[in-house]
């Protein structure tokens, strides 16, 4: 800031934005099997992280269309928020398996669904530890709004 001034002064650096920096950085979300066949404690917690909001917005619209085609493996897939999601599925390693499609080019596991095509290399996930105790990661501060992208 100019001493000089109140108003702050533009950077003239190269590496200056001005646009919204956290529509660039990785974003992460919690997806929770909830199977009605498992008890709490087999139920699959997976930690997912894409390279941007924008690339988490893709992979889970993806994720519902894929839930409502038929013979889906993952279904009734839910948002709380952007980062807080749940999913049906009678085997939580499905989710694994999909990603594991989607980088293989194997669209037709998942019914070519174009925005887990568009996926390919934005998205992964983790299986969370679920043994006996609790392990959550603290994820950072971030847009959780779904803005009308999930009606």
């Amino acid at each position: 800031m100019d001493p000089t001034s109140t108003q702050p002064t533009q950077s003239t650096s190269p590496n200056h934005h001005n646009h919204n920096h956290h529509y660039h950085t990785p974003y992460y979300s919690h997806l929770i099997q909830t199977n009605k066949s498992n008890s709490a404690g087999d139920w699959h917690r997976w930690l997912v992280a894409a390279a941007t909001r924008d690339d988490m917005i893709t992979f889970f619209k993806g994720l519902t269309k894929y839930s409502k085609t038929s013979g889906a493996k993952i279904t009734d897939v839910k948002p709380i928020h952007l980062a807080w999601w749940t999913f049906d599925s009678p085997d939580g390693y499905n989710i694994r398996e999909l990603v594991k499609q989607i980088y293989q080019l194997n669209p037709s596991w998942y019914g070519n669904v174009e925005e887990l095509n568009d996926s390919r290399g934005k998205v992964t996930v983790t299986l969370l530890d679920d043994a006996g105790g609790r392990n959550w990661p603290v994820l950072p501060c971030q847009d959780v709004s779904l803005r009308g992208h999930f009606d």
